[in-house]
Protein backbone atom coordinates (compact mmCIF):
# COMPACT_ATOMS: atom_id res chain seq x y z
CA UNK A 1 0.00 0.00 0.00
CA UNK A 2 1.50 3.16 -0.90
CA UNK A 3 0.74 6.75 0.98
CA UNK A 4 -0.88 9.55 -0.15
CA UNK A 5 1.07 12.05 1.18
CA UNK A 6 4.70 11.84 2.74
CA UNK A 7 6.44 14.26 4.38
CA UNK A 8 10.48 13.92 4.53
CA UNK A 9 13.58 15.26 5.92
CA UNK A 10 11.64 17.27 8.99
CA UNK A 11 12.04 17.22 12.63
CA UNK A 12 9.33 15.48 13.77
CA UNK A 13 8.04 15.42 17.66
CA UNK A 14 5.36 13.36 18.21
CA UNK A 15 4.49 13.37 21.56
CA UNK A 16 4.63 9.35 21.73
CA UNK A 17 6.95 8.10 23.99
CA UNK A 18 7.39 5.08 22.48
CA UNK A 19 8.98 7.10 19.93
CA UNK A 20 9.17 10.41 20.46
CA UNK A 21 11.27 11.77 17.57
CA UNK A 22 11.03 10.66 13.66
CA UNK A 23 12.45 12.43 10.55
CA UNK A 24 9.56 11.40 8.17
CA UNK A 25 5.97 10.46 7.92
CA UNK A 26 3.35 8.59 5.16
CA UNK A 27 -0.46 9.81 5.08
CA UNK A 28 -3.14 7.93 3.89
CA UNK A 29 -6.77 9.19 3.28
CA UNK A 30 -7.29 11.36 6.48
CA UNK A 31 -4.99 9.36 8.55
CA UNK A 32 -1.26 9.02 9.36
CA UNK A 33 -0.04 5.67 8.08
CA UNK A 34 3.59 5.45 9.06
CA UNK A 35 6.12 7.74 11.16
CA UNK A 36 9.92 6.85 11.17
CA UNK A 37 13.23 7.78 9.11
CA UNK A 38 13.53 8.35 5.46
CA UNK A 39 14.58 4.83 4.71
CA UNK A 40 11.06 3.53 6.07
CA UNK A 41 8.93 5.93 4.33
CA UNK A 42 10.72 6.01 1.25
CA UNK A 43 9.35 2.78 0.61
CA UNK A 44 5.60 3.93 0.29
CA UNK A 45 6.31 6.83 -2.09
CA UNK A 46 5.31 5.84 -5.65
CA UNK A 47 4.85 7.80 -8.33
CA UNK A 48 1.05 8.88 -7.30
CA UNK A 49 2.33 10.14 -4.01
CA UNK A 50 2.56 14.01 -3.44
CA UNK A 51 5.95 14.60 -1.37
CA UNK A 52 6.42 17.35 0.61
CA UNK A 53 10.30 18.18 1.11
CA UNK A 54 10.34 20.07 5.00
CA UNK A 55 13.83 20.75 4.95
CA UNK A 56 14.79 20.16 8.15
CA UNK A 57 11.69 22.55 9.14
CA UNK A 58 10.08 21.10 12.77
CA UNK A 59 6.66 19.13 12.59
CA UNK A 60 4.59 18.60 16.01
CA UNK A 61 0.88 17.29 16.28
CA UNK A 62 -2.00 19.67 15.31
CA UNK A 63 -2.17 22.47 17.71
CA UNK A 64 -5.66 22.35 19.65
CA UNK A 65 -6.75 25.48 21.43
CA UNK A 66 -9.48 24.26 24.72
CA UNK A 67 -11.23 27.31 25.05
CA UNK A 68 -11.93 29.83 22.35
CA UNK A 69 -14.61 32.02 21.73
CA UNK A 70 -14.83 31.90 17.87
CA UNK A 71 -17.60 34.35 16.86
CA UNK A 72 -16.15 36.92 19.24
CA UNK A 73 -12.80 36.45 17.70
CA UNK A 74 -14.30 36.72 14.17
CA UNK A 75 -16.52 40.28 15.31
CA UNK A 76 -12.71 41.58 16.43
CA UNK A 77 -11.70 41.66 12.42
CA UNK A 78 -13.29 44.45 11.65
CA UNK A 79 -11.96 46.47 14.74
CA UNK A 80 -9.05 49.02 13.95
CA UNK A 81 -5.88 47.27 15.48
CA UNK A 82 -4.09 50.08 17.30
CA UNK A 83 -1.38 48.29 19.10
CA UNK A 84 1.56 49.46 16.30
CA UNK A 85 0.04 53.26 16.75
CA UNK A 86 2.66 55.66 18.49
CA UNK A 87 1.21 59.00 18.38
CA UNK A 88 -2.61 60.46 18.85
CA UNK A 89 -1.78 61.64 15.20
CA UNK A 90 -1.64 57.72 13.54
CA UNK A 91 -4.79 57.20 15.77
CA UNK A 92 -6.45 59.66 14.40
CA UNK A 93 -5.49 59.09 11.11
CA UNK A 94 -6.52 55.24 11.59
CA UNK A 95 -9.56 56.04 12.67
CA UNK A 96 -10.10 58.80 9.41
CA UNK A 97 -9.08 56.24 7.24
CA UNK A 98 -11.96 53.44 8.39
CA UNK A 99 -14.35 56.38 8.83
CA UNK A 100 -14.43 57.05 5.12
CA UNK A 101 -14.88 53.73 4.27
CA UNK A 102 -18.13 53.01 6.53
CA UNK A 103 -21.45 54.31 6.40
CA UNK A 104 -22.75 57.04 8.44
CA UNK A 105 -24.13 56.30 11.55
CA UNK A 106 -22.19 52.59 11.73
CA UNK A 107 -20.10 52.42 14.96
CA UNK A 108 -16.89 52.09 14.38
CA UNK A 109 -14.62 50.45 16.81
CA UNK A 110 -10.75 49.80 17.43
CA UNK A 111 -8.63 48.55 20.49
CA UNK A 112 -4.81 48.18 21.52
CA UNK A 113 -4.04 51.85 22.49
CA UNK A 114 -1.91 52.94 24.87
CA UNK A 115 -0.66 56.53 25.67
CA UNK A 116 2.42 55.22 27.25
CA UNK A 117 3.82 54.53 24.01
CA UNK A 118 1.76 57.94 22.46
CA UNK A 119 4.71 60.79 21.98
CA UNK A 120 2.19 62.92 23.50
CA UNK A 121 1.78 60.35 26.83
CA UNK A 122 -1.81 61.18 27.52
CA UNK A 123 -5.07 59.95 26.90
CA UNK A 124 -6.49 60.73 23.72
CA UNK A 125 -10.33 62.48 23.86
CA UNK A 126 -13.36 63.14 22.31
CA UNK A 127 -12.31 66.29 20.57
CA UNK A 128 -9.25 64.36 18.69
CA UNK A 129 -12.10 61.59 17.64
CA UNK A 130 -14.57 64.54 16.06
CA UNK A 131 -11.89 65.94 14.50
CA UNK A 132 -11.96 62.65 12.01
CA UNK A 133 -15.45 61.10 12.56
CA UNK A 134 -17.82 63.34 13.53
CA UNK A 135 -20.50 61.68 11.43
CA UNK A 136 -20.17 57.57 13.29
CA UNK A 137 -20.01 56.78 16.97
CA UNK A 138 -16.70 55.75 17.70
CA UNK A 139 -15.30 53.81 20.62
CA UNK A 140 -11.32 52.69 20.58
CA UNK A 141 -10.19 50.40 23.55
CA UNK A 142 -7.23 50.41 25.47
CA UNK A 143 -4.47 47.57 25.23
CA UNK A 144 -4.85 46.56 29.06
CA UNK A 145 -7.67 47.20 31.75
CA UNK A 146 -11.08 48.37 31.27
CA UNK A 147 -10.48 52.13 29.73
CA UNK A 148 -11.72 53.32 26.33
CA UNK A 149 -12.25 56.71 24.68
CA UNK A 150 -15.54 57.55 22.75
CA UNK A 151 -16.24 60.51 20.52
CA UNK A 152 -19.13 62.93 21.17
CA UNK A 153 -21.52 61.36 19.12
CA UNK A 154 -20.86 58.36 20.29
CA UNK A 155 -21.48 59.95 24.21
CA UNK A 156 -24.96 61.99 22.82
CA UNK A 157 -25.80 58.40 21.53
CA UNK A 158 -25.47 57.03 25.57
CA UNK A 159 -27.48 60.08 26.73
CA UNK A 160 -26.76 63.58 28.46
CA UNK A 161 -25.06 63.11 31.60
CA UNK A 162 -27.18 65.56 34.68
CA UNK A 163 -25.67 64.52 37.78
CA UNK A 164 -21.83 65.66 37.38
CA UNK A 165 -21.40 64.48 41.21
CA UNK A 166 -21.29 60.33 40.41
CA UNK A 167 -20.18 60.79 36.90
CA UNK A 168 -16.53 60.62 38.32
CA UNK A 169 -17.57 57.26 40.18
CA UNK A 170 -19.07 55.65 37.44
CA UNK A 171 -15.91 56.05 35.48
CA UNK A 172 -17.18 58.72 33.21
CA UNK A 173 -13.71 61.19 33.17
CA UNK A 174 -14.75 64.61 33.05
CA UNK A 175 -13.02 68.52 32.13
CA UNK A 176 -12.28 70.12 35.89
CA UNK A 177 -12.98 73.31 34.31
CA UNK A 178 -15.89 72.37 31.57
CA UNK A 179 -17.89 69.66 34.11
CA UNK A 180 -18.21 68.01 31.06
CA UNK A 181 -17.40 64.28 29.86
CA UNK A 182 -13.60 63.95 28.33
CA UNK A 183 -14.55 60.99 26.27
CA UNK A 184 -12.61 58.96 28.34
CA UNK A 185 -14.37 56.13 29.99
CA UNK A 186 -13.17 53.43 32.57
CA UNK A 187 -14.66 50.55 35.00
CA UNK A 188 -18.72 50.11 34.12
CA UNK A 189 -18.96 52.84 32.17
CA UNK A 190 -17.54 50.84 29.18
CA UNK A 191 -19.76 47.87 30.03
CA UNK A 192 -22.74 50.38 29.35
CA UNK A 193 -20.80 51.81 26.37
CA UNK A 194 -20.44 48.42 24.69
CA UNK A 195 -23.89 47.50 25.28
CA UNK A 196 -25.16 50.23 23.16
CA UNK A 197 -23.03 49.08 20.41
CA UNK A 198 -25.23 47.05 17.66
CA UNK A 199 -24.13 43.03 17.38
CA UNK A 200 -23.12 42.14 13.58
CA UNK A 201 -26.01 40.42 11.47
CA UNK A 202 -26.65 36.80 11.16
CA UNK A 203 -24.95 36.99 7.58
CA UNK A 204 -22.05 39.27 8.54
CA UNK A 205 -21.34 37.20 11.13
CA UNK A 206 -21.21 34.19 9.02
CA UNK A 207 -18.45 36.08 6.75
CA UNK A 208 -16.76 37.28 10.00
CA UNK A 209 -16.50 33.79 10.89
CA UNK A 210 -15.47 32.28 7.49
CA UNK A 211 -12.18 35.08 7.90
CA UNK A 212 -11.75 33.70 11.47
CA UNK A 213 -11.33 30.01 10.15
CA UNK A 214 -8.38 31.34 7.56
CA UNK A 215 -6.59 32.96 10.98
CA UNK A 216 -7.24 30.32 12.81
CA UNK A 217 -6.03 28.07 10.85
CA UNK A 218 -2.26 30.66 10.18
CA UNK A 219 -1.44 30.10 13.59
CA UNK A 220 -1.57 26.29 13.16
CA UNK A 221 -4.48 25.60 15.19
CA UNK A 222 -6.61 22.50 13.82
CA UNK A 223 -8.90 21.95 16.21
CA UNK A 224 -10.53 24.49 18.30
CA UNK A 225 -13.40 24.02 21.25
CA UNK A 226 -15.67 26.71 20.33
CA UNK A 227 -16.96 28.35 23.70
CA UNK A 228 -20.75 29.93 22.25
CA UNK A 229 -21.47 33.21 23.06
CA UNK A 230 -24.93 33.56 22.41
CA UNK A 231 -27.70 32.21 20.15
CA UNK A 232 -26.96 34.24 17.59
CA UNK A 233 -23.56 32.23 16.90
CA UNK A 234 -25.89 28.64 16.54
CA UNK A 235 -28.11 30.27 13.29
CA UNK A 236 -24.34 31.25 11.56
CA UNK A 237 -22.63 27.40 12.91
CA UNK A 238 -25.77 25.85 11.14
CA UNK A 239 -25.68 27.62 7.99
CA UNK A 240 -21.52 27.62 7.53
CA UNK A 241 -21.77 23.38 7.81
CA UNK A 242 -25.14 23.11 6.05
CA UNK A 243 -22.71 24.89 2.97
CA UNK A 244 -19.34 22.61 3.88
CA UNK A 245 -17.22 25.98 4.95
CA UNK A 246 -15.89 24.48 7.84
CA UNK A 247 -11.92 23.82 7.10
CA UNK A 248 -10.94 23.72 11.24
CA UNK A 249 -12.31 20.70 13.38
CA UNK A 250 -14.86 22.28 15.43
CA UNK A 251 -16.08 21.00 19.08
CA UNK A 252 -19.01 23.12 20.20
CA UNK A 253 -19.29 24.02 24.01
CA UNK A 254 -22.78 25.29 24.74
CA UNK A 255 -23.92 27.62 27.48
CA UNK A 256 -26.47 25.47 29.53
CA UNK A 257 -29.17 28.51 29.23
CA UNK A 258 -29.61 28.78 25.92
CA UNK A 259 -29.29 24.88 24.99
CA UNK A 260 -32.42 23.13 24.89
CA UNK A 261 -32.92 19.14 23.64
CA UNK A 262 -34.86 20.73 20.49
CA UNK A 263 -31.37 22.62 19.89
CA UNK A 264 -29.38 19.89 20.72
CA UNK A 265 -31.18 17.43 18.21
CA UNK A 266 -30.81 20.17 15.72
CA UNK A 267 -26.99 20.29 16.14
CA UNK A 268 -26.34 17.19 16.28
CA UNK A 269 -28.15 16.49 13.11
CA UNK A 270 -25.22 18.75 11.60
CA UNK A 271 -22.34 16.47 13.33
CA UNK A 272 -19.55 15.25 10.37
CA UNK A 273 -16.08 14.73 10.91
CA UNK A 274 -14.94 17.99 11.91
CA UNK A 275 -17.56 19.09 13.35
CA UNK A 276 -19.34 18.14 16.57
CA UNK A 277 -21.54 18.81 19.26
CA UNK A 278 -19.25 18.22 23.14
CA UNK A 279 -20.11 19.71 25.80
CA UNK A 280 -22.69 22.38 27.59
CA UNK A 281 -20.81 25.18 30.20
CA UNK A 282 -22.62 26.48 33.13
CA UNK A 283 -20.67 29.45 35.12
CA UNK A 284 -19.81 29.25 38.69
CA UNK A 285 -19.09 32.77 39.25
CA UNK A 286 -17.03 35.58 36.99
CA UNK A 287 -13.39 37.40 36.52
CA UNK A 288 -11.02 38.32 38.68
CA UNK A 289 -10.33 41.19 36.17
CA UNK A 290 -13.90 42.32 36.83
CA UNK A 291 -13.83 41.49 40.63
CA UNK A 292 -16.74 38.80 40.61
CA UNK A 293 -14.92 36.03 40.84
CA UNK A 294 -16.52 34.09 44.04
CA UNK A 295 -13.23 33.97 46.24
CA UNK A 296 -13.22 32.16 49.98
CA UNK A 297 -11.30 35.58 51.35
CA UNK A 298 -13.06 39.24 50.31
CA UNK A 299 -10.19 40.98 47.48
CA UNK A 300 -7.89 43.42 49.30
CA UNK A 301 -9.63 46.78 50.71
CA UNK A 302 -13.05 45.74 50.33
CA UNK A 303 -15.68 43.19 51.80
CA UNK A 304 -16.31 42.19 48.33
CA UNK A 305 -15.71 38.50 47.60
CA UNK A 306 -17.30 38.32 44.47
CA UNK A 307 -20.67 36.63 42.86
CA UNK A 308 -20.97 33.32 43.17
CA UNK A 309 -23.82 32.60 40.24
CA UNK A 310 -24.49 28.97 41.12
CA UNK A 311 -24.03 26.96 44.45
CA UNK A 312 -23.42 23.32 45.19
CA UNK A 313 -27.26 22.92 44.83
CA UNK A 314 -28.24 24.82 41.56
CA UNK A 315 -25.14 23.52 40.12
CA UNK A 316 -25.95 20.00 41.12
CA UNK A 317 -29.43 20.00 39.01
CA UNK A 318 -27.76 21.74 36.25
CA UNK A 319 -25.33 19.28 35.89
CA UNK A 320 -28.38 16.48 36.00
CA UNK A 321 -29.65 18.01 33.37
CA UNK A 322 -26.13 17.76 31.15
CA UNK A 323 -25.01 14.22 32.02
CA UNK A 324 -28.81 13.59 30.88
CA UNK A 325 -27.78 15.00 27.26
CA UNK A 326 -24.63 13.06 26.96
CA UNK A 327 -22.77 15.73 26.69
CA UNK A 328 -19.24 17.14 28.81
CA UNK A 329 -19.72 18.96 31.50
CA UNK A 330 -17.58 22.17 31.44
CA UNK A 331 -18.07 24.55 34.65
CA UNK A 332 -16.22 27.47 34.56
CA UNK A 333 -15.16 28.59 38.21
CA UNK A 334 -12.35 31.14 38.77
CA UNK A 335 -12.51 32.00 42.26
CA UNK A 336 -11.78 29.55 44.95
CA UNK A 337 -15.35 29.65 46.34
CA UNK A 338 -16.47 29.07 43.03
CA UNK A 339 -14.14 26.18 42.48
CA UNK A 340 -15.05 24.33 45.99
CA UNK A 341 -18.50 24.85 45.04
CA UNK A 342 -18.19 23.15 42.16
CA UNK A 343 -16.91 20.48 43.39
CA UNK A 344 -19.03 19.86 45.81
CA UNK A 345 -21.82 19.72 42.88
CA UNK A 346 -19.85 16.74 41.10
CA UNK A 347 -19.14 14.89 43.97
CA UNK A 348 -22.85 14.91 44.40
CA UNK A 349 -23.57 14.19 40.57
CA UNK A 350 -20.59 11.40 40.19
CA UNK A 351 -22.67 9.36 43.43
CA UNK A 352 -25.94 9.55 41.62
CA UNK A 353 -25.33 10.10 38.28
CA UNK A 354 -22.22 8.71 36.72
CA UNK A 355 -21.41 9.70 33.29
CA UNK A 356 -18.55 7.53 32.28
CA UNK A 357 -16.07 8.78 29.74
CA UNK A 358 -17.47 11.95 29.93
CA UNK A 359 -14.87 13.74 32.16
CA UNK A 360 -15.94 16.98 34.31
CA UNK A 361 -14.11 19.50 33.39
CA UNK A 362 -13.65 23.22 35.59
CA UNK A 363 -12.68 26.01 33.44
CA UNK A 364 -10.41 29.43 33.70
CA UNK A 365 -9.58 27.71 37.15
CA UNK A 366 -7.42 30.64 38.53
CA UNK A 367 -6.83 30.71 42.18
CA UNK A 368 -6.24 27.32 43.12
CA UNK A 369 -4.69 26.30 46.91
CA UNK A 370 -3.03 23.27 47.10
CA UNK A 371 -5.93 21.47 48.76
CA UNK A 372 -8.43 21.96 46.15
CA UNK A 373 -5.71 20.90 43.42
CA UNK A 374 -5.47 17.77 45.58
CA UNK A 375 -8.92 17.11 45.68
CA UNK A 376 -9.45 17.63 41.68
CA UNK A 377 -6.57 15.17 41.54
CA UNK A 378 -8.52 12.60 43.67
CA UNK A 379 -11.61 13.09 41.41
CA UNK A 380 -9.76 12.99 37.99
CA UNK A 381 -11.18 16.20 36.69
CA UNK A 382 -9.77 18.19 33.88
CA UNK A 383 -8.51 21.80 33.84
CA UNK A 384 -8.99 23.75 31.30
CA UNK A 385 -6.62 27.56 31.50
CA UNK A 386 -5.48 30.07 29.75
CA UNK A 387 -1.59 30.70 30.69
CA UNK A 388 -1.37 34.40 29.57
CA UNK A 389 -3.37 34.71 31.82
CA UNK A 390 -1.35 34.80 34.42
CA UNK A 391 0.42 37.79 32.98
CA UNK A 392 -2.67 39.82 31.75
CA UNK A 393 -4.12 39.39 35.54
CA UNK A 394 -0.94 40.95 36.96
CA UNK A 395 0.40 43.45 34.33
CA UNK A 396 -3.49 44.54 32.89
CA UNK A 397 -5.94 43.87 35.60
CA UNK A 398 -4.04 44.56 38.98
CA UNK A 399 -4.37 41.16 40.77
CA UNK A 400 -1.25 41.34 42.97
CA UNK A 401 -3.42 44.46 44.22
CA UNK A 402 -7.03 43.02 43.97
CA UNK A 403 -5.48 39.44 45.49
CA UNK A 404 -2.47 39.93 47.65
CA UNK A 405 -0.52 36.89 49.25
CA UNK A 406 -3.01 34.67 46.74
CA UNK A 407 -0.92 35.22 43.65
CA UNK A 408 0.69 32.24 44.82
CA UNK A 409 -2.05 30.08 44.01
CA UNK A 410 -2.74 32.20 40.34
CA UNK A 411 -2.81 29.72 37.70
CA UNK A 412 -0.95 26.77 39.55
CA UNK A 413 0.21 24.92 36.47
CA UNK A 414 3.71 23.42 37.56
CA UNK A 415 1.52 21.77 40.87
CA UNK A 416 -1.45 20.94 38.88
CA UNK A 417 0.71 18.79 36.79
CA UNK A 418 2.80 17.38 39.68
CA UNK A 419 -0.39 16.22 41.48
CA UNK A 420 -1.00 14.77 38.14
CA UNK A 421 -4.03 16.58 36.93
CA UNK A 422 -4.82 16.43 33.08
CA UNK A 423 -3.91 20.43 32.30
CA UNK A 424 -5.42 21.63 28.99
CA UNK A 425 -4.36 24.90 27.11
CA UNK A 426 -6.61 27.97 25.58
CA UNK A 427 -6.23 31.46 24.23
CA UNK A 428 -9.92 32.84 25.56
CA UNK A 429 -9.03 34.77 22.31
CA UNK A 430 -10.29 37.37 21.58
CA UNK A 431 -9.73 38.34 25.19
CA UNK A 432 -6.21 36.95 25.00
CA UNK A 433 -3.83 36.31 22.07
CA UNK A 434 -4.67 33.68 19.44
CA UNK A 435 -0.56 32.47 18.95
CA UNK A 436 -0.13 29.83 20.96
CA UNK A 437 3.21 30.17 21.56
CA UNK A 438 2.17 33.50 23.33
CA UNK A 439 0.66 31.14 25.96
CA UNK A 440 3.38 28.71 25.88
CA UNK A 441 6.35 31.78 26.75
CA UNK A 442 3.98 32.75 29.58
CA UNK A 443 3.84 29.15 30.97
CA UNK A 444 7.35 28.84 30.66
CA UNK A 445 8.72 32.42 31.69
CA UNK A 446 5.94 33.79 33.96
CA UNK A 447 7.14 36.30 36.63
CA UNK A 448 4.76 35.86 39.30
CA UNK A 449 4.55 32.93 41.19
CA UNK A 450 8.26 31.73 39.48
CA UNK A 451 7.41 28.56 41.23
CA UNK A 452 4.39 27.33 38.88
CA UNK A 453 6.79 28.12 35.62
CA UNK A 454 6.75 24.54 33.30
CA UNK A 455 8.87 23.30 30.59
CA UNK A 456 8.70 23.51 26.73
CA UNK A 457 7.11 19.63 26.91
CA UNK A 458 4.82 20.23 29.70
CA UNK A 459 3.19 23.40 27.88
CA UNK A 460 2.80 21.81 24.35
CA UNK A 461 0.92 18.30 25.71
CA UNK A 462 -1.61 21.29 27.10
CA UNK A 463 -2.33 22.16 23.34
CA UNK A 464 -1.93 18.78 22.02
CA UNK A 465 -2.72 15.51 23.72
CA UNK A 466 -3.69 17.18 27.15
CA UNK A 467 -6.61 19.30 25.05
CA UNK A 468 -7.56 16.24 23.05
CA UNK A 469 -7.96 14.24 26.49
CA UNK A 470 -10.28 17.19 27.63
CA UNK A 471 -12.90 16.37 25.23
CA UNK A 472 -12.33 12.51 24.94
CA UNK A 473 -10.37 12.85 22.05
CA UNK A 474 -6.77 11.57 22.83
CA UNK A 475 -7.23 8.40 20.79
CA UNK A 476 -7.48 9.79 17.57
CA UNK A 477 -5.34 12.86 17.79
CA UNK A 478 -3.05 15.09 20.03
CA UNK A 479 0.10 13.03 18.85
CA UNK A 480 1.66 11.64 16.06
CA UNK A 481 0.87 8.07 15.83
CA UNK A 482 0.03 5.12 13.08
CA UNK A 483 -3.62 5.39 12.88
CA UNK A 484 -4.32 8.38 14.68
CA UNK A 485 -5.99 11.54 12.75
CA UNK A 486 -3.19 13.23 9.92
CA UNK A 487 -3.98 16.88 12.04
CA UNK A 488 -0.56 18.44 11.95
CA UNK A 489 1.67 21.67 12.67
CA UNK A 490 4.99 22.87 10.74
CA UNK A 491 6.62 25.48 12.56
CA UNK A 492 8.98 28.17 11.30
CA UNK A 493 11.20 27.18 13.99
CA UNK A 494 12.29 24.78 16.22
CA UNK A 495 10.71 25.36 19.90
CA UNK A 496 13.72 23.32 21.28
CA UNK A 497 16.27 25.40 19.76
CA UNK A 498 14.78 28.62 20.58
CA UNK A 499 14.77 30.81 24.07
CA UNK A 500 11.69 30.77 26.40
CA UNK A 501 11.54 33.93 26.27
CA UNK A 502 11.19 34.45 22.79
CA UNK A 503 9.37 31.47 21.64
CA UNK A 504 6.62 33.66 20.56
CA UNK A 505 8.12 34.71 17.71
CA UNK A 506 7.76 30.96 15.86
CA UNK A 507 5.08 30.92 13.31
CA UNK A 508 2.91 28.21 11.68
CA UNK A 509 3.90 27.48 7.64
CA UNK A 510 1.97 24.49 6.72
CA UNK A 511 -0.83 23.17 8.71
CA UNK A 512 -2.36 20.06 7.70
CA UNK A 513 -6.33 19.15 9.23
CA UNK A 514 -6.87 15.55 8.22
CA UNK A 515 -3.91 15.06 5.71
CA UNK A 516 -4.90 17.90 3.52
CA UNK A 517 -3.20 20.81 3.64
CA UNK A 518 -5.58 23.90 5.14
CA UNK A 519 -3.05 26.72 5.37
CA UNK A 520 0.61 26.98 3.56
CA UNK A 521 2.56 30.31 3.87
CA UNK A 522 6.10 29.54 3.37
CA UNK A 523 9.23 29.79 1.25
CA UNK A 524 11.52 27.07 3.52
CA UNK A 525 8.85 23.84 2.92
CA UNK A 526 9.08 22.55 -0.96
CA UNK A 527 6.38 20.56 -2.74
CA UNK A 528 8.06 17.99 -4.41
CA UNK A 529 4.84 17.20 -6.42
Amino acid sequence: MYADLALLNGHIITLNKNKPLAEALAIKGNKIMKIGRYKEISQYINGKTKVIDLKGKTVIPGLIDSHIHVADFAKTLRWINLEEARSIAEIKNLVRKHAETTLKGKWIIGRGWDEEKLVEKRLPKASDLDEVAPNNPVVLYKAKGRVCVVNSLALEIAGKFENLKDIKSNGIDVDPQTGKPTGILSGSATDFIWKLVPDVTAEELMELIEAAFNKILGVGLTTVQWIVSSAQELYAIKRIIEERKIPVRVYLIVPVEILTLDVLNELRSLENECFKVGGAILYADGYLASKTAALTEPYKNSQNTGKLFHDAESMEKLLQFVGKTGLQAVIHAMGDRAIKETLKAIKAVSAHHPLGNAKFRIESAAILPLGLIKEIANLELVVSVQPYMAYSELEFWGADESIGERIRWLYPLKSLLKEGVIVAGGTDCPMEPLNIFSHIKIAMTRQKPVEERIRFYEALKMYTINAAYSMGEDGIKGTIEEGKLADLTVLSENPLMVPPEKIDRIKAELTMVGGKIAYFKSNNIKMVN
